[in-house]
This record gives C-alpha cells, structure tokens and sequence, in this order.
C-alpha cells in the first residue's frame, strides 16, 4: 500500500493547486481590467451599479467586487474617480458650464454628489478649483 503514496504524490498536489490558484488571479485581474474598460464607457450613466458591469462581464457581483479588491481597490472608488476626472476636465474645458450640468455629464446624479466627491478628492491640485454653492 505504501507504494501508492510516493514523494511525488504532494509535490504534484501542491503543483496542481498552486497552477489552479495562480489561474484564478490570472481571471480576476482580466476581469478587474475588463471592469475598469466598461466604467470608462459607461461611467456617464448616472444609475451605474456594480450589477450592471458584472453581468456585462457575466461574472457574479461577489467576483467582481473581489477583483477590485486584489488590486487594492473599490468598485465605487474606481466610478467615483472616473466620474470626478471627467467633471474637472469638463470645467477646464468648458468653464461657463454649470454645476449641475458638469454633475449629469460626468455621471453623477446630482450636484451634491459631486461636491461629495470633491470632498473625498485627496488631489485637487490637478485640475480646476471646484466650490461648493456655499463657499462661492
């Protein structure tokens, strides 16, 4: 019987889940970038969710947020991003734009979710100063 549990025997178990596991990241990471492709494309769309980009991607959510996560990253983070560098660079090109609509075509609901985002915004410096109502 002991011939049947060589030293080869773990190695190869070992090989195998090592080459199952490394396959695994090898497709959250095309997802994570196929992901980041499609919020490029449809960050616009104001009702944007985590839903939308998995099915696209036909990956369940729980992958898709998993991939972000290998890369250190947010779902929500990523949108919010991709939404913000599209509002300053909508301000610097067109400055007589309104908030409200710098808000809608960069995606964001409203007004006040921009503003929400500029708060969270540890750079600014890279593109135009944006105030709130309040502060003007």
């Amino acid at each position: 019987m002991s011939h049947l549990f060589s030293p080869a025997v773990p190695e190869l178990a070992s090989a195998i889940l090592m080459s199952a596991l490394g396959e695994h990241r090898r497709q959250e990471s095309d997802t994570y970038m196929r992901a980041l492709d499609l919020l490029e494309r449809l960050a616009s769309h104001p009702g944007l969710r985590a839903e939308h980009i998995a099915s696209e991607l036909h990956v369940s959510v729980r992958t898709l947020h998993r991939a972000f996560a290998e890369h250190a990253s947010r779902f929500s983070e990523q949108l919010r991003d991709i939404r913000l560098r599209r509002a300053k660079r909508l301000m610097g090109r067109y400055p007589d734009l309104t908030m409200p609509r710098v808000a809608k075509s960069a995606g964001f609901t409203n007004e006040s979710q921009l503003y929400r985002a500029l708060q969270l915004d540890p750079i600014q410096s890279d593109g135009p100063a944006l105030t709130s109502p309040r502060e003007a």
